[in-house]
């Protein structure tokens, strides 16, 4: 001001006393912080200097909590500024300054993050967080992390899940922060997602290398941020921000997923993994995805969720050795390894109505490459697992081995054509023939001659122990599949007489009575190695077969011939009375 004026010229910024103390405690407070940086040498060979300290994170603790966001941001930027420069030096002893450092940084994550939905609901003028503040906090505790990390333990960890969580859940609902969170394209992160992901990797670095009782707690915070790929944070109905919700948020939670099955990979058999039943706990995280399937938010989801969960299940069963995966993991895993399998290969979601015919084949293939992955790491090596595991397996081939198990009761195959062909032909043949392929009990080139649509077993190397268990459940689940087929096929065309039923299962039918001639061969050539039960189920499709005789399509004639033609060496007089 000029000496011979009274006048004041105050920048319009600062034209209140709210603002003028705001801007006040900025200063303050980033100058303090700013003493204690380049003093540091100086201030710590004083008496009172951790008292200084501890005093000064507490006022920095209180501005951060401040309803001004000027002033609750600028104390984290001192509060980042200490932490940034303050390397330790041979003089500075005094490690419990960065271990208050630690609880101010949770303290401060915690009292800030405390929202009330429903108040959000009813006010205009909502106070939270910023994502510029939130970040900003997230951004700390990496470099924070450096000076304490030789105290971490495992309650440590768990307040720092806390906080992420809490971080991750405080709601945008205005726009007024676009520039800030949208400043990248579609498939790029929030800032504050990527310093999640930041805290979470120096963690687990740590945990890896130094102290790996912190993996369970970190495969935790994983499989918690992995639910954002289906389950979104609190208010996120009060966004006004398009695109926000539910994308980036899913797009985070889908890293999550990746970033859970490459830890698995790398720990699967450290002890602290194994005795903390850390597979259960990925399995039961993935199928949740995997059930929904087609009503994920991103139809990428649930597709990332199966490669993490056949990786997983794929690395437990590496290196068994003499060592059972029934040992290595409980039965209640495979309890829910199976149940995924069912939940993804036979989803209550059915495809939207806009995915095209191309995206339907390829969605079929992934199931079919499903069924060709427990072929291989599962009936190929049946004694590894549960007994219930393996029978769990048999009724999901079972279930998939028929084109018509997803047609509804009251369709109409005539009329609906169109619709009966989107089916999935080829997922039902594999299923069909991988059973067909464990129930021969001997690879015979003669029982496969006429039969080219069957598939060749030469490659199959079971153990003697395996094959008896495989193929017995084999068996018996073809045989009620068989059972099923004929009496369904008689039937439509029964009801659909004039009019052919649609080449699709006149061909299915004609596929089941060759496999059926193939199965009678196979079990003929070692009648010991069958029980009675088998041997009932088989002789009571005959009554099915000849009511088949009344089809008219040619195909299903002569693999019928081919059925019943292997009945005869079964037929012998009744046995006299005692």
């Amino acid at each position: 001001t000029e000496k011979n004026s009274d006048n004041l010229l105050i920048h319009h910024s600062r034209n209140t006393e709210k603002k003028q103390w705001a801007e006040t405690q900025v200063l303050t407070i980033s100058g303090v912080a700013r003493v204690f940086v380049t003093k540091r040498q100086l201030l710590a060979a004083l008496g009172d200097f951790p008292k200084a300290w501890r005093l000064l994170l507490e006022h920095i603790e209180k501005l951060s909590l401040a309803s001004t966001a000027e002033v609750s941001l600028a104390a984290l930027k001192s509060f980042h500024e200490m932490v940034v420069t303050g390397e330790d030096t041979p003089g500075d002893v005094d490690s419990t300054k960065w271990h208050a450092a630690w609880k101010s940084w949770v303290s401060i994550g915690k009292k800030s993050t405390v929202i009330n939905i429903e108040a959000l609901k009813s006010t205009t003028d909502p106070v939270l967080p910023s994502q510029a503040f939130v970040t900003a906090l997230a951004h700390i505790f990496p470099l924070l992390f450096t000076h304490i990390k030789a105290e971490f333990e495992e309650e440590d960890l768990e307040s720092l899940t806390s906080v992420v969580l809490s971080l991750i859940h405080v709601p945008v609902i205005t726009d007024s922060e676009l520039g800030y969170i949208l400043a990248g394209n579609d498939d790029s992160l929030l800032p504050l997602h990527q310093s999640v992901i930041k805290c979470i990797s120096v963690i687990e670095s740590h945990a890896l290398t130094a102290k790996q009782s912190l993996l369970p707690g970190v495969f935790r915070l994983y499989e918690k941020l992995c639910s954002l790929v289906h389950t979104l944070p609190l208010g996120s109905e009060l966004c006004q921000v398009k695109g926000l919700y539910p994308n980036k948020f899913v797009l985070t939670g889908e890293r999550m997923l990746l970033a859970m099955g490459r830890l698995y990979e790398k720990t699967y058999n450290l002890q602290v993994v194994v005795d903390k039943n850390v597979m259960l706990d990925i399995v039961n995280c993935v199928r949740i995805p995997m059930k929904k399937k087609y009503s994920c938010a991103r139809q990428s989801s649930w597709r990332i969720a199966k490669e993490v969960f056949l990786s997983v299940i794929s690395t437990a069963l590496c290196g068994e050795g003499e060592e059972s995966a029934e040992k290595k993991a409980s039965a209640k895993v495979w309890n829910v390894v199976s149940d995924a399998l069912d939940s993804f290969l036979f989803s209550e979601f059915k495809p939207p109505q806009d995915r095209t015919p191309e995206e339907l084949k390829e969605d079929e293939l992934i199931d079919c490459d499903i069924i060709e992955f427990l072929k291989e790491k599962v009936l190929l090596q049946p004694s590894l697992f549960p007994h219930e595991f393996l029978l769990s397996i048999m009724v999901i081939l079972n279930k998939g081995s028929i084109h018509s198990a997803s047609q509804t009761k009251n369709s109409d195959l005539n009329q609906n054509i169109d619709s009966y062909l989107t089916i999935r032909e080829d997922f039902a043949r594999i299923c069909f023939e991988t059973l067909l392929q464990f129930s021969l009990l001997e690879n015979d080139d003669e029982q496969m001659n006429g039969n080219h649509d069957l598939m060749s077993i030469s490659n199959l190397s079971l153990k003697g122990e395996d094959e008896k268990i495989t193929n017995k459940l084999a068996v018996t689940s073809l045989l009620y599949r068989f059972k099923e087929v004929l009496k369904k096929y008689v039937a439509d065309e029964q009801l659909h007489h004039p009019v052919p039923l649609p080449a699709q299962r006149v061909s299915e039918m004609a596929f089941v009575l060759k496999a059926i001639a193939t199965l009678i061969s196979s079990l003929k050539k070692t009648p010991t190695e069958v029980d009675r039960r088998t041997w009932v189920q088989l002789f009571d499709l005959y009554p099915e077969l000849v009511a088949a005789t009344a089809s008219r399509a040619p195909s299903v004639a002569a693999s019928l011939k081919q059925a019943l033609l292997q009945y005869g060496d079964l037929l012998q007089p009744p046995s006299a009375p005692n």
